[in-house]
């Protein structure tokens, strides 16, 4: 920093709790090149070179880079203070003066004991004082672990409380709100509910004990959940570790349930169902045998001069139908013979075929082979595989605006919009690219059956719109024009947060909106970044109205623009919020969640967020959504799957809404329709007839044909049939097309409904064989 420096920051310190100068301070700061989202910063301290103390009226000089933010520290005895020094303005004049209040600090001692009182140690911590950022410990013998310098941050947001919870993998955590200073010497305790332990044993296929850092999972298994959708794999509760010695101990396991314990290592593999711990302290055993269930393919790589090709390999395993496939890529090196190995699913139902594509980037060598004939469990020598140069898909050079070569740039592709699909499986998924040389110039070679395909480029610095050209163009020119970035301020009522869309328009349309990076703070400052240099107009907008627009802005290549104009675009007293307080009906619900509103008593076209643009903060199970509008006064309607719809009218600024679970509906198939054979698995939904609400995701028929769902509402709601095609760690999914629609009416009572449902073998076996 003082090499660079180009200016000096006057930075008054002064302790808070008399508004006296603090004298011999520490201060602790950073460079940044823009106004960052902060965690706790005393958490990460660390980072910070200690720099200068305070003298002895609180002034500390602080030699910076000219028109830079700073991030500062400052700490003293019980005193803790922390800002963020904004850049100033370039060409502005004068000495650079900015002032530091600290605020008392403490550190929080965290006790954690079992439900015996007894001193839990191990247990992992979490603390978080902001949405933002957070910190993590984990209990000593003691129970017993310390979170320093966190104190401040109660005072420096008066009626903010720190939230400190006590992780358990199987269950809700166990969280307290710290809401002031404990006494002195006196923890703060967590204690958990009643649990137990499982041991496992785990055994390779001869008997002998496993290890060599194999990890054994065991996962909470819900009733009739015993086989689990991939799609679903978020929403369950699972904890691994991992051993050495054939010998694994999961602790603070809950109690009451059924488990399943999994562990793999090469082609071998075990998994079985136990039932879990039924009392505080009890430790269940069980013993996993590994057994061949998975085959490995071992092929040897060789070129056409029958040397052995010793590189990393990309590999890409598809299988499936015309209609519904799927795959999975890795990355593996061959030996230094050749020799690598390749894992696939045992199972290949009828009428899918199966392929591998083998890729040596560095040496542009590739190969693909059919692979649907069926394979047993284990490994298996494949002999010599020939990798030689794939067809060609285009080739030619990347140049800049000015015409000189760009050498780095990577080279993708895909089908063109309006290319049917093909028989062959690769055709429709590859991860092929290509690197320009030093020339700027790039081959790309794969496996495609098309006519037409769509080229993109990605590099640092600059940027390139897609290309359309015929499958094996020759000569193609790609041309890449620098890119810069501009930045500004929004000026926004105090609580009002940055969810504004801030647009770009080059020439009256979209400018690159899938490249540019868009960064927001909460103070309003914003900066768009990887802009294609150009003159643009800038605009922010929200519900799709525009809130202002700025013309003719000039995005110089390698420069950060501000222009005047944008740098403090008043939106003051236009904004409203109206912030969403979800509880959950249980622990555990899905928050999965969407907001949809109106101008309160109109009839108008509703307006929808989801969770992922609304969630403000999650707490344990809550879910906080901030919907900020130009309208003064509105209706909302919350949609939470799993729960029943929620309609708010003319809501205030702040509302808790208490969700109610769904209407439980147990939808059950016909005696003597047999459900499909794995890998495929028949699931359900519910849908409003009018589309208007949901249950939850997709539910799958269990060995007795019946499946549990949660309607929204009470009322008529459409069947919706699910076929998915589950794989070694994935899984399609789709619609399945059966003769005629069904309908079921929901009443508005209490307790489970039950409908059968019309469906007979002959239907389900012709809707299998078409889809």
């Amino acid at each position: 920093t003082q090499d660079s420096a180009s200016e000096t920051l006057v930075l008054e310190v002064l302790d808070g709790r008399t508004n006296a100068p603090a004298a011999d301070v520490g201060v602790y700061y950073a460079t940044s090149k823009r106004l960052i989202e902060r965690e706790c910063l005393a958490q990460r301290h660390s980072r910070f070179a200690p720099s200068v103390r305070t003298d002895s009226k609180g002034l500390a000089r602080l030699p910076v880079p000219h028109a830079t933010a700073i991030e500062v520290i400052a700490t003293g005895p019980g005193l803790l203070g922390e800002a963020v020094c904004a850049a100033r303005a370039p060409g502005e004049a004068g000495e650079r003066r900015e002032r530091l209040v600290l605020l008392h600090d403490w550190d929080l001692l965290v006790e954690v004991v079992d439900d015996a009182l007894q001193p839990a140690a191990g247990v992992e911590l979490g603390l978080r004082a902001r949405a933002e950022g957070g910190a993590a410990k984990k209990t000593g013998r003691d129970g017993r672990a310390t979170f320093a310098r966190v104190g401040h941050e109660l005072e420096r947001s008066p009626g903010q409380a720190l939230r400190v919870w006590a992780s358990l993998p199987l269950q809700e955590n166990v969280e307290v709100l710290v809401e002031h200073e404990p006494p002195a010497g006196e923890p703060v305790r967590l204690r958990l509910p009643p649990l137990g332990s499982v041991e496992v044993d785990v055994l390779s296929a001869d008997g002998t004990p496993s290890g060599n850092g194999m990890r054994v999972t065991l996962r909470l298994v819900k009733p009739g959940e015993r086989e689990v959708s991939p799609f679903a794999e978020a929403q369950q509760r699972r904890t691994s570790e991992t051993i050495w010695s054939g010998h694994a101990l999961f602790e603070r396991v809950s109690l009451g349930h059924e488990l399943e314990l999994t562990a793999e290592r090469g082609p071998e593999r075990a998994r079985i169902f136990v039932a879990g711990p039924q009392l505080s302290g009890e430790r269940v055993q069980a013993t996993l045998r590994l057994a061949h269930e998975v085959t490995l393919l071992r092929f040897r790589a060789m070129d056409r001069e029958g040397q052995a090709v010793v590189a990393g390999l990309f590999t890409n395993v598809l299988a499936g139908t015309e209609s519904s496939w799927g795959g999975q890529n890795r990355i593996v090196f061959s030996d230094p013979k050749g020799y690598f190995e390749v894992r696939l699913e045992t199972v290949l139902a009828e009428g899918e075929r199966r392929e591998l594509e083998v890729h040596a980037r560095e040496r542009g060598l590739s190969a693909r082979i059919d692979l649907s004939q069926r394979f047993p469990p284990g490994r298996i020598d494949m002999g010599n595989l020939v990798l030689e140069q794939a067809p060609l898909i285009a080739e030619g050079r990347v140049v800049d605006a000015a015409g000189e070569p760009v050498a780095g740039a990577s080279i993708g592709w895909m089908r063109a919009n309006g290319e049917e699909r093909t028989s062959t499986l690769s055709a429709h998924h590859t991860s092929e690219r290509s690197e320009t040389n030093a020339e700027g110039a790039f081959s790309l070679r794969g496996f495609v059956e098309a006519r037409r395909v769509q080229l993109f480029v990605h590099h640092s610095r600059l940027r390139c719109e897609p290309l359309e050209v015929a499958l094996g163009a020759r000569g193609v020119e790609l041309v890449m024009r620098g890119t810069g970035g501009l930045a500004g301020r929004l000026l926004l009522d105090p609580g009002v947060p940055m969810k504004l869309g801030i647009g770009l328009r080059e020439n009256g349309t979209q400018a690159f909106a899938s490249q540019i990076k868009t960064k927001s703070e909460p103070d309003g400052h914003f900066e768009c970044r990887h802009v294609p240099a150009g003159t643009y107009t800038l605009s922010v907008a929200i519900d799709g109205d525009v809130l202002c627009e700025v013309q003719s802005i000039v995005v110089v290549a390698d420069e950060v623009t501000r222009d005047p104009r944008i740098q403090a675009l008043d939106l003051r007293g236009r904004l409203h919020v109206f912030r969403l307080e979800l509880v959950p009906p249980s622990p555990g619900t899905d928050m999965k969640s969407s907001v949809s509103y109106v101008e309160h008593g109109s009839a108008g076209r509703e307006l929808t967020l989801g969770q992922q643009s609304t969630l403000a903060q999650q707490r344990q199970g809550d879910a906080v959504l901030d919907i900020v509008t130009p309208l003064a006064r509105i209706d909302a309607t919350v949609r939470v799957a799993g729960c029943r719809v929620e309609r708010l009218s003319d809501l205030g600024p702040r509302t808790e809404v208490r969700l109610r679970a769904g209407y439980p509906v147990r939808l059950a198939l016909p005696v003597g329709v047999l459900l499909p054979e794995p890998p495929f698995f028949l699931g359900v939904s519910l849908g409003g007839e009018d589309a208007g609400w949901f249950a939850e995701g997709a539910r799958f028929f269990d060995e007795r044909g019946e499946a549990l769902v949660h309607a929204s509402e009470a009322g008529r709601a459409r069947i919706r049939w699910i076929l998915e095609r589950r794989r070694d760690r994935g899984a399609n999914r789709g619609g399945l097309a059966l003769p005629a629609e069904q309908f079921v009416v929901v009443a508005d009572l209490p307790g489970e409904q039950r409908f059968e449902l019309a469906l007979t073998s002959e239907d389900l076996a012709a809707a299998l064989r078409a889809r």
